[in-house]
């Protein structure tokens, strides 16, 4: 009997072991004939859920509604509106229609579907909000490209009906994140969130309708647009994920339309804007046009200068640093888009995390275009802040780096930069890389140089790599004997060597 039961119980943890792991294969034709047979909806609906619910065959999930999706759409459909005549919503049936629409499908068919969801009761547009504002994006779209009324039909629908349910129908799928059982605080109004939210969707097909259907300004003025504006006073989450997805398509929709964007689009970056937060989030994602650059300019200097809580938002604040940086490359010429005192105030008001962002920015740009000799000395003379509360480990290494990845220009840049380094932690990887053979040949060119760095960066300590830095300093000794009188050398031996 105990033997019978603990039996049971380890198959028990098996089945649910396999499931977690993913190693369930889904069976959708499972007496697909059979189940075409029936007449009667009810009954064979009952009988899906009597096949669905058989766990007799280990590693094996049948989903037979699937199969049926696949064999005859339209009959499934027209089932599926009967039961809802007599009061059987079926509501994870049709969540499964939405998210197994098959890719062969027509549009015809996809249109049929289309159709029948104004039909459906406020109960299964909530239970399917997810699948159905997908299944709109990624299939109604193309479908309608030569039937458009139909596309704005079930589109007003939904989200009418979504923000007449209220605040949770407009919820991100996504819950808190945690961390060792923690709950780690962040963003609810980022890209990520409005992913994977109804609201998001719906805005996303609306541009994936501008582009599929090739309209021109005038159409996107007139039909699609409003539509974004009825998104941004969407219940709950809704509006922030509107705001996300449409400040993402920023250069797309002022392409179109100018007035539509200064109009709906732009008083939603200023600080106090209830939006505002959602709105830099899209626009910092979306690629850096000239064009938009003015147009933002005085929100992005009022932003950083106030400095709203949410500005702190990890990824946030590191796009807008980038963001900082290649205005003010992009500055650089004929053009100024901001003036290099603008661009050293904006500068001044990063954090730590965002100054060695905009570092690694910097030295991005550097290396695509090679250009040290004209943007980057002109960045360290007129842009980059001189105090010293600017300067830190964090962007002594991101310099460091610059310094090493530039071996053509080591001594120009160590000259531009050495002001602005500081000491470095004692676990800093920078000895390791200069000891690395792709740089050794920076101390047989520049063995003063190298010296003066090693004097600027290294502390009274450097526990973990004291080992390269006596190596370095040996190998200096080498190349120029008469280094080791230098007090910076004896310095720094007396570290290595304790």
């Amino acid at each position: 009997m105990q033997t019978s039961f603990n039996q049971k119980c380890l198959f028990a943890c098996l089945v649910v072991f396999v499931n977690l792991s993913g190693w369930v294969e889904t069976n959708i034709s499972t007496k697909i004939p059979e189940l075409e047979l029936i007449k009667d909806s009810a009954k064979l609906f009952d009988e899906i859920k009597k096949i669905e619910d058989d766990n007799s065959v280990v590693f094996s999930r049948n989903r037979p509604f699937i199969g049926l999706i696949q064999h005859n759409i339209q009959h499934i459909l027209n089932q599926l509106l009967k039961e809802l005549k007599f009061g059987n919503l079926r509501e994870e049936y049709w969540q499964q229609l939405f998210e197994n629409t098959p890719k062969s499908i027509t549009a015809e068919e996809n249109l049929i579907i289309a159709n029948a969801i104004p039909l459906l009761p406020s109960s299964i547009i909530h239970h399917c909000r997810f699948s159905l504002s997908k299944w709109i994006n990624e299939k109604l779209v193309d479908a309608c490209k030569d039937n458009q009324t139909i596309f704005f039909k079930v589109w007003d629908f939904l989200i009418t009906t979504l923000n007449g349910i209220g605040p949770d129908a407009t919820e991100s799928a996504l819950g808190e994140s945690k961390l060792e059982g923690k709950i780690i605080k962040q963003s609810r109004n980022t890209h990520i969130y409005a992913l994977n939210s109804p609201i998001g969707n719906l805005v996303s097909s609306i541009f994936s309708a501008c582009s599929s259907w090739n309209l021109d300004s005038s159409d996107c003025s007139k039909t699609l647009f409003p539509r974004l504006e009825t998104s941004l006073n969407s219940k709950g989450e809704g509006a922030s994920h509107a705001a996300v997805m449409i400040a993402l398509e920023l250069n797309f929709i002022l392409f179109h339309d100018k007035n539509w964007v200064k109009l709906n689009l732009i008083p939603l970056l200023e600080p106090d804007n209830l939006l505002s937060e959602s709105t830099w989030q899209g626009v910092m994602q979306a690629k850096v046009y000239k064009e938009v650059i003015p147009i933002i300019k005085p929100h992005l200097i009022n932003c950083l200068t106030i400095k709203p809580e949410w500005i702190w938002d990890e990824k946030l604040k590191k796009n807008l640093a980038a963001y900082v940086i290649i205005v003010g490359y992009f500055s650089y010429g004929k053009k100024k888009y901001y003036s290099d005192l603008e661009l050293r105030k904006l500068i001044r008001c990063f954090d730590s995390d965002m100054l060695s962002h905009a570092l690694w920015t910097f030295n991005k740009i550097l290396a695509k275009d090679n250009n040290w000799t004209a943007f980057g000395r002109h960045f360290f003379i007129n842009i980059w802040p001189k105090e010293i509360e600017f300067q830190n480990t964090n962007t002594s290494e991101r310099l460091l780096n610059l310094i090493l990845e530039s071996p053509n220009n080591f001594d120009d840049v160590l000259k531009f930069t050495l002001p602005f380094l500081s000491k470095v932690e004692s676990n800093s990887l920078f000895l390791f890389r200069l000891k690395k053979a792709s740089h050794s040949k920076l101390l047989e060119q520049y063995p003063d140089e190298v010296l003066q760095l090693l004097d600027k960066v290294i502390g009274s300590r450097i526990e973990h790599y004291d080992r390269y830095l006596k190596e370095i300093l040996y190998e200096l000794n080498k190349i120029k004997p008469i280094i080791k009188n230098h007090p910076s050398w004896r310095r720094l031996i007396e570290i290595a060597e304790h």
